[in-house]
């Protein structure tokens, strides 16, 4: 049985490096160690952990925005050679191959961005924890948002600015719930259907485009409401004192 790209593709993150991923908990006790002699109060001490959860849940987002992006260009490169397929046979057109070779270009400053962040996020975790800035890291470990992770208003300070913050977490855990579980996987076998029918001539170029567009601007709204979660977390633990990432 032959299995669609797609799927093919969206299996690609299992085959990643068999390095164990970066775990967040021995990063903050080692900047912790590090600087015994200049945090020792503990709003100092609770300051410096929020930099270090800062940086790693911003160099996370950046190794999952590069991993969406590699998948999407091999998606979008499955389309390109259904594209010229059907130039080279007669029955399409070359303005189709150059559209989707027109998109699959439009990635790369999107990737040039999540690299630099990349290499931001390492330099600023590699001197809160004293070591040299080009010290490799790794990869994040996964962890997705959890609503169950955050604590009822009603059980916290009644402070504005608290609330506001466990109200904003809970909305983007929410909507990245809708985009994993729901819009996603429609999105994507609905790409895969729409390539199918444009293989077949029952459908046109454009309307395959708008299928593999449909599931990049997903993928990136998931990882966008993925980073403003764990942020608006950083920022309750430090307002709290609560430890709501481990």
């Amino acid at each position: 049985m032959r299995i669609p790209p797609l799927l093919c593709v969206l299996a690609t993150g299992a085959a990643l490096a068999a390095e164990p991923p970066l775990q967040l908990a021995p990063l903050v006790q080692e900047a912790l160690r590090h600087n015994a002699g200049n945090a020792t109060a503990p709003f100092e001490q609770r300051k410096l952990v929020s930099r270090v959860k800062q940086a790693y849940v911003r160099l996370r987002h950046a190794w999952r925005v590069q991993e969406s992006i590699e998948r999407d260009r091999e998606l979008l490169r499955n389309l390109l050679r259904a594209a010229e397929a059907s130039y080279s046979s007669g029955k399409g057109l070359e303005q189709d191959a150059l559209k989707a070779q027109l998109q699959i270009s439009l990635l790369e400053p999107r990737l040039i961005e999540a690299q630099s962040e990349m290499g931001a996020g390492e330099a600023e975790l590699n001197a809160l924890l004293g070591r040299p800035p080009d010290s490799p890291l790794g990869r994040p470990a996964d962890d997705a948002p959890r609503m169950l992770d955050i604590p009822r208003e009603e059980q916290q300070e009644k402070a504005a600015v608290t609330l506001t913050g466990y109200r904003t977490a809970r909305v983007a855990a929410a909507q990245w719930d809708v985009y994993e579980r729901t819009i996603l996987p429609q999105a994507r076998f609905a790409a895969h259907a729409s390539l199918v029918s444009y293989e077949s001539g029952a459908s046109d170029f454009l309307n395959a485009l708008a299928g593999y567009t449909a599931v990049i601007d997903a993928e990136k709204k998931r990882d966008d409401l993925e980073l403003d979660f764990f942020l608006a977390l950083v920022r309750l633990e430090e307002l709290t004192g609560a430890e709501l990432i481990h």
